[in-house]
């Protein structure tokens, strides 16, 4: 079993199955893509040919992403599912939140999009526990250059468990199926 931070993959997959009817088409393309541009890459991690096989992951990265522009054009997601994953006050006393999908992307605070204490979203957050159904709404961030902000530190981590930042502007509990 592979695990992404405390929440095992096959955890976070049954979001899916729980929530299946509740996904919103456009969180049930963007995860699709994920898990499509994950299994070429995985394919091409395969190759014994070192040389084809650095060539195939570049093409795999390049397809994902050429996959994945529509959804982050305007970084937008309105009422996708997912599962609370971590909950932090940063030392700012701003909230922390970590919302694992159920294809293994994550969406994250950063310090910027962290929620603050003022924020009607504060007490939500606080209030959620680890593991809890969420549908949730923002905006992902984007970097200096502009581009969206995904923050896996090696080419192996934006495939098999991306983190994008994200600005939560809704994140509300699902009631227990």
């Amino acid at each position: 079993m592979r695990f992404i931070g405390a929440i095992s993959l096959s955890l976070v997959g049954m979001i899916a199955v729980a929530h299946a009817g509740e996904l919103p088409a456009s969180q049930q393309a963007f995860c699709e893509a994920i898990e499509t541009g994950r299994a070429a890459y995985a394919k091409a991690a395969a190759d014994t040919n070192r040389l084809r096989g650095k060539q195939a992951k570049a093409a795999a990265i390049e397809q994902l992403d050429k996959a994945l522009a529509p959804f982050l054009a305007d970084g937008q997601f309105e009422g996708w599912v997912g599962k609370v994953a971590e909950v932090a006050e940063l030392p700012s006393g701003r909230a922390y939140v970590r919302v694992a999908l159920p294809c293994g992307a994550e969406f994250r605070t950063i310090d910027q999009s962290a929620i603050a204490p003022t924020s009607p979203l504060f007490k939500t957050v606080a209030a959620a526990d680890i593991g809890t159904a969420v549908r949730l709404s923002g905006r992902l961030v984007r970097d200096l250059r502009g581009k969206i902000y995904e923050m896996s530190l090696t080419e192996r981590g934006r495939i098999e468990a991306p983190a994008y930042a994200a600005d939560f502007t809704a994140l509300e509990p699902l009631a227990a199926q």
